[in-house]
């Protein structure tokens, strides 16, 4: 197991030549501090208290702080609707069959490199393997892929139908990886782009439906599976009320994502929405902010805030407005 985080030095850790010599010398120049120390008595220190605020939360109580593993539940939709998706779980199992029987065949290695081709392995573990075998396999193309089965003991046949349902796989699958990428990347923070993250694919999934003949189960799955996982985010964005104990319900996530300058509110426009639905979502976020920042202020600074979206329509009649009308002298 590789640690994910390794926090200050250790005592092992190698320290060079440079940096020996400037402690050397850092010792041998500050005799004067050292002379010092000498006449320190231990009865002149003093302990100070340090006093924290009254509503200060102990660690131990960090409840509101848990939050889910946006990568596991993704995981988690996506095996779900490869699971229950009709047609796609055999065809899984072939690719399968002939990925194992590919690395221990020097004779299909051999012509997989003669084509310039490759078969990745296999991890159940993950999804994203599932991904990235069949990506490879499609690449081959028929002729070829059937040159290669042929060399197996149980030689396996691909149909037509597989190879249109392998590209509607990866035409489907595409964005989850690389979202997944994305948010495993060191410098991501993955908090911000939860919701971004669940707005493109669920806008994906809605807009690749007219162009998917076989795999249309596995559309339907898919969004199924992520409203269930993402319930919380789900509701948020119909406007519905949320339980922050519900699936990724906390409001931070919503607050993380219109925080981050990158992000702001540009990921609302993938829903497509009426511009009076999408300026109550906007207002309903800057609420969920204003209120998560009231827990922080005194009752007595807190005032109401409301902010107006004006719709295109009302903007450019207003500005045409003030435009024609003329200026008292």
């Amino acid at each position: 197991m590789i640690k994910a985080y390794k926090f200050g030095l250790s005592v092992d850790d190698e320290i060079d030549d440079d940096n020996n010599n400037e402690i050397k010398l850092n010792l041998n120049t500050n005799t004067a501090f050292d002379d010092n120390d000498y006449d320190m008595d231990i009865n002149d220190l003093e302990f100070m208290d340090i006093l924290y605020a009254e509503d200060y939360e102990d660690i131990e109580n960090h409840s509101d702080l848990r939050l889910s593993c946006f990568i596991h539940s993704l995981q988690l939709s996506i095996r779900n609707g490869l699971k229950n998706a009709s047609y796609v779980p055999k065809l899984l199992k072939k690719c399968q069959a002939l990925a194992k029987f590919a690395h221990k065949s020097s004779k299909i290695t051999e012509l997989l490199e003669e084509l310039n081709k490759h078969i990745n392995k296999m991890t159940i573990t993950r999804w994203n393997s599932e991904f990235l075998l069949i990506k490879p396999i499609s690449s081959i193309g028929k002729t070829d892929l059937e040159l290669i089965t042929s060399l197996m003991d149980n030689p396996i046949k691909f149909s037509n139908n597989d190879f249109i349902v392998l590209q509607e796989l990866i035409d489907i699958l595409q964005p989850f990886y690389d979202i997944s990428i994305r948010c495993q990347a060191e410098t991501a923070v993955t908090a911000s782009l939860v919701v971004p993250s669940i707005v493109h694919l669920i806008s994906h999934l809605r807009d690749i439906n007219p162009d998917i003949s076989l795999c249309l189960k596995l559309v339907q799955q898919l969004e199924e599976s992520i409203t269930t996982h993402f319930s919380g985010i789900i509701n948020r964005l119909n406007l519905v009320d949320v339980v922050d104990n519900s699936a990724y319900g906390d409001p931070i996530y919503f607050i993380a994502a219109v925080l981050d300058p990158s992000l702001k509110f540009l990921w609302i426009r993938d829903l497509k929405l009426p511009v009076p639905i999408e300026n109550r979502l906007k207002q309903h976020i800057i609420e969920l902010i204003i209120n998560e920042v009231k827990k922080d202020l005194p009752a007595s600074t807190i005032k109401p805030m409301k902010i107006n979206f004006p719709s295109t329509s009302s903007s450019i009649s207003s500005s045409s407005s003030t435009a024609t009308t003329p200026q008292r002298k």
